[in-house]
């Protein structure tokens, strides 16, 4: 657009340019031919003139040779006179009678000749007549000569000015022009990239309603190319209910034109090239031009978004029917009264297109059937057909059976248990799965002709498994009860391991006495004796049997620990110096990453000796030297937070064949006399005791783990209880 405006102002300037060179040079023309016709004259008048001077100083000498008559002098004269004159023709001297005095005659081609003659009164002769003809072509030469030099001076001019007058109004006027022209381009080229590059559809719209500009997603959007856009009413893209009020719409628009969206709390749809509508949203912006007012749409396809939308709404509505579902299973009361609630909650659902009927059946544990524990909008005839129904038969049995969703209706011949009553319809069977166990099945009704989808069976599987966990739930507090049967076994234990305690205590006390009476004599015997040697034996064994004991009452006594808050950075620390002189005896490099200092509620002494039992086993599996590791980190395990205190050996490792049991009581891979067995089994014992637990990694002959695991309590004071 631009360029061919250029170039209809650049054609402009140069018809201007054209008339102004074409009058000038008329005008130098003009002025020219003036010029050489005066000068034309002129030189003519002279040549007369000098033809007249001439012929009458010829007239003169031929009149005075004739007075004497010297009529040879006179025929010699003239032949001489024409000869030094290379303009002369002719020159003759006429008697009154004609006769011819003297003649000069010179060939010529010249057609230009300036004829004179004179009478002279001769008093002898009568008169003479002399006649003269002269060349004027070589004074119309230099004639010729001047008007080639004006008409090249006065072409130079023309094109000096012409070429001045053209860059004049190249510099003055094109160039700011072109300038402009060129930025204007540059910018409606941008525009137009912008234009095809927009990730939404634009379209432009004159004040007639007309499409005047459309963009590459418009193509896409609508399936019409541009060129068949152009030209079209808006109102072609939009659905023909909507066409008839578009009209006011458009032109109201236009009357206050401002930027704002199109149809707000409305719902628009655009219509494509194929007859297929689809929502939209409109963004409107009045856009001013020097050829009017026009108005740019920015269309967007909203068909995902509003997909989205109803996809929340969607998961909103199932959620709280999950949060409802879930709220009636902590409620105290009959698990059918449950089920029959969450049934109504289900059969609720908006977007599932059911028929307000369905069911949820539970399998029996001592038998293959299905027992129907609640129902809703089911008619009489079906309660007692269906009522109890065999796994692997009709649909709900063979779900049960396949542990998968049956989608059919009820013309499949698998609907083995049907009445001359049921009305039309299909319906899903849905089986309660827990794990490779079958619960139940759930039952729900839905129209004929209804068309099953992956997202309706998920959801339905969702709900399925959300009662499938009630159903164990259930189950699980059914199991309770032979749990308490088994508190009572273990209470029994418990006063076994009392028991376990006093007899160590009964055994303690003999065995100080024996201890201290043997230390007493090995000071008194003297050494290199047997004496000596049975009684370092006897203070030896005794010292070994008193730490048996010591960790028997440990492990059997009952007291709950004393829980108080501590740093675990600080304990850490404490430990670790504790055990810096067996480190650097062994050759053993320590390496430690604590997290920022927590405070756990522990029983700092308990904590300690795990720390110790840990730490010393950790050394006796790297005899030859190594490197320990101690790592903290703040963790989430079972949706609980913990602390884990990870310590790692580089040392032999444990088998993968005795790892299971090393925190089995009295179970050592250590040689007798260098452990008691009870160290690992006490530090599980204790870590369980103040709410967490202990686990061991190993890699044979490259080094173990073990993790500690603390819960990280939120409540501001520890007790015993936590």
């Amino acid at each position: 657009m631009y360029s061919t405006y250029m170039k209809l102002i650049a054609l402009k300037h140069k018809r201007a340019l054209l008339t102004f060179t074409s009058v000038l040079f008329l005008f130098m023309m003009i002025s020219n031919f003036i010029i050489i016709s005066h000068e034309s004259t002129v030189l003519h008048k002279k040549a007369i003139d000098n033809a007249r001077r001439e012929i009458e100083l010829i007239t003169s000498f031929t009149s005075e040779a004739l007075v004497r008559q010297e009529y040879s002098a006179v025929e010699q004269f003239m032949t001489k006179w024409g000869e030094e004159h290379p303009d002369v023709i002719d020159i003759q001297a006429v008697a009154s009678n004609g006769f011819i005095l003297a003649h000069f005659f010179r060939e010529t081609a010249s057609t230009d000749l300036i004829k004179v003659a004179t009478v002279e009164q001769l008093q002898d002769i009568g008169f003479i007549t002399l006649k003269m003809t002269l060349d004027h072509s070589p004074s119309k030469a230099g004639l010729t000569k001047l008007s080639w030099q004006l008409i090249s001076i006065s072409l130079a001019l023309i094109g000096i000015l012409g070429i001045i007058l053209w860059y004049s109004i190249r510099n003055l006027a094109l160039k700011p022009m072109e300038n402009e022209i060129a930025r204007r381009k540059q910018a409606e080229e941008k525009f137009r990239m912008l234009l095809e590059l927009a990730p939404d559809a634009l379209i432009f719209i004159n004040k007639e309603g007309n499409i005047a500009l459309a963009n590459a997603q418009a193509e896409i959007l609508f399936g019409y190319k541009k060129e068949a856009m152009i030209g079209q009413k808006l109102e072609f893209l939009m659905p023909e209910r909507y066409r008839a009020a578009h009209h006011k719409y458009r032109d109201d628009f236009f009357n206050l034109p401002r930027q704002r969206p199109m149809g707000v709390s409305l719902d628009l749809y655009g219509l494509n090239s194929r007859g297929i509508e689809f929502p939209v949203e409109i963004g409107l912006s009045p856009v001013t031009t020097n050829e009017g007012l026009f108005v740019l749409a920015d269309i967007r396809d909203v068909t995902v978004h509003k997909r989205a939308d109803d996809e929340i709404k969607k998961g909103y509505i199932f959620q709280r029917t999950i949060s409802s579902i879930l709220q009636t299973s902590i409620e105290q009361g009959d698990l059918k009264l449950q089920l029959q609630k969450i049934l109504i909650n289900i059969l609720a659902l908006p977007w599932l297109k059911t028929l307000s009927m369905g069911c949820i059946y539970i399998k029996e544990n001592t038998s293959d059937n299905l027992i129907m524990v609640a129902h809703k909008g089911l008619p009489s005839y079906t309660l007692d057909t269906c009522s109890s129904v065999p796994v692997g038969h009709c649909l709900c049995g063979l779900s049960a059976l396949k542990r998968e969703i049956i989608f059919t209706d009820c013309n499949d011949a698998r609907h083995e248990k049907t009445s001359p009553g049921d009305i039309h319809h299909a319906h899903y069977c849905i089986p309660l799965l827990s794990g490779d166990i079958t619960l139940g099945v759930f039952n729900l009704y839905v129209p004929k002709g209804h068309h099953k989808n992956k997202e309706e069976e998920d959801m339905m599987q969702s709900i399925a498994n959300t009662i499938a966990g009630i159903i164990e739930r259930n189950r699980a507090m059914l199991k309770t009860l032979d749990l308490q049967k088994q508190l009572v076994q273990s209470e029994k234990l418990s006063a076994l391991g009392r028991l376990t305690a006093n007899v160590a205590h009964e055994i303690r006390n003999p065995l100080v006495a024996i201890g201290g009476f043997a230390r007493r004599l090995s000071t008194k015997t003297p050494d290199n004796t047997k004496e000596k040697e049975y009684s370092d034996i006897i203070t030896k064994e005794v010292l070994r049997l008193e730490n048996i004991l010591r960790n028997v009452l440990i492990y059997s006594k009952t007291h709950e620990p004393n829980i108080e808050k501590h740093s675990i950075n600080a304990l850490i620390n404490e430990s670790l110096k504790n055990a810096e002189p067996m480190l650097q005896d062994n050759h053993i490099t320590l390496n430690t990453s604590l997290v920022d200092d927590t405070l756990l509620c522990i029983d700092i002494d308990q904590i300690k000796e795990v720390l110790s039992n840990i730490i010393v086993n950790a050394v006796d599996s790297m005899p030859d030297g190594g490197e320990l590791n101690i790592q903290t980190e703040s963790i989430m395990k079972q949706n609980r937070p913990f602390l884990s205190l990870r310590i790692t050996d580089t040392g032999e490792g444990i088998a993968d064949n005795i790892i299971d049991k090393i925190f089995e009581p009295f179970f050592s891979t250590k040689i007798i006399g260098r452990g008691t067995g009870l160290g690992l089994s006490i530090c599980k014992k204790i870590m369980e005791d103040h709410g967490g637990y202990i686990e061991v990694e190993s890699n044979p002959g490259k080094g173990s783990a073990f993790i500690l695991y603390f819960p990280c309590h939120a409540a501001p004071e520890c007790s015993a209880n936590q």
